[in-house]
């Protein structure tokens, strides 16, 4: 009797052991592959160190453009099915400025177009999401694509924002800790924003008056003439590093500071000045104040003055004749 008690404690234990063998397998996590182990990837999308804004250029100007790839990750959830639904946070440096546009400094904006692996290309929304409720075709992207836009308002020349531009997070655990895989597109070199302003002058010819020898050998020098350098830059855009003008010439005089005369007299130069301060035909600068562009091109934004003169060379004598000279000014904006 007691070995029949033992062939039933036997039995019973190989059923138990049976069923514990047929219990459905745990629930498995989502999935994602296409990254390895990794569940961050930064990307750096490569934009340039300088961006112009042309005078011609008004708000919805493209002024650069540019593509980088991207390493792509497919999430699927615990019914195989593949997900598409992100989360996008923008940097708190930038501001959203609707239509797929993300401001990176006054005036300027950024718009990004992501390419995924099987169907068509879509902009990336600029506002930021505030959960996982956003189609972006998951991170199943092969690149992304950039524009740097003109916006209204002022564009102010100076440093864009850069660092991490953007996070987009898959809503999907990409292991048992839950944690989302997240692309962070990071602009590595901020672009400094600069303006193609252009440079004109009132007159191409600076007529001198005529000067007795007598009056050049006892003052030194002639009276003067001004030239009007007039500075335009694209439409409200302050030039907030100022503006230069660089004086230059085909030949300087024995003393380099001053433009040679190719003319028939002897004895004298011809003088740059910017006030009373000579400005050196050799290379000398002139400094424009920091200004503002206002919303019209047809008027310059600036204005710079500057005086012509003939000068007595060093211990020279002076014979009459014709005096003249070139002279080329140039302007950059810094």
């Amino acid at each position: 009797m007691n070995t029949g008690i033992l062939n039933n404690l036997a039995r019973i234990l190989a059923c138990m052991v049976l069923s514990l063998a047929l219990l459905p397998a745990a629930a498995r996590a989502d999935t994602c592959t296409g990254w390895g182990g990794d569940l961050e990837k930064e990307v750096d999308l490569g934009l340039p160190a300088t961006v112009d804004i042309p005078v011609s250029a008004t708000a919805g100007t493209v002024l650069a453009s540019g593509s980088t790839a991207v390493p792509a990750i497919v999430c699927r959830d615990t019914g195989g099915q593949v997900v598409s639904l992100t989360d996008v946070t923008w940097s708190n440096a930038t501001v959203d400025a609707g239509s797929g546009i993300r401001y990176v400094a006054p005036g300027i904006g950024i718009r990004l177009r992501y390419h995924p692996t099987s169907s068509a290309s879509a902009v990336l929304p600029s506002a930021n999401t505030g959960g996982y409720n956003q189609d972006t075709r998951g991170l199943d992207w092969q690149s992304v694509d950039w524009e740097l836009v003109r916006m209204p308002g002022t564009a102010a020349t100076g440093k864009t924002s850069g660092g991490i531009l953007v996070g987009v997070g898959v809503n999907a655990a990409g292991n048992t800790s839950g944690t989302a895989p997240t692309l962070r597109l990071t602009v590595g070199n901020a672009p400094v924003v600069t303006a193609a302003c252009t440079l004109a002058t009132d007159k191409s010819l600076v007529v001198l008056p005529d000067t007795g020898v007598a009056e050049m050998m006892s003052t030194g020098y002639s009276a003067s003439r001004d030239v009007r350098a007039q500075i335009t830059c694209p439409a409200d855009t302050t030039l907030s590093g100022g503006t230069t003008l660089t004086l230059s010439t085909p030949q300087t005089d024995t003393d380099p500071t001053l433009v040679k005369n190719t003319g028939t007299a002897t004895g004298v130069a011809i003088e740059v000045l910017d006030g009373t301060t000579r400005v050196s035909a050799g290379g000398g600068t002139v400094s424009q104040a920091a200004f503002t562009q206002g919303s019209s091109t047809a008027s310059p934004g600036a204005t710079q003055t500057l005086s012509v003169r003939m000068v007595r060379q060093s211990g020279q004598p002076v014979s009459g004749g014709t005096v003249q000279g070139t002279f080329t000014l140039t302007l950059a904006v810094n």
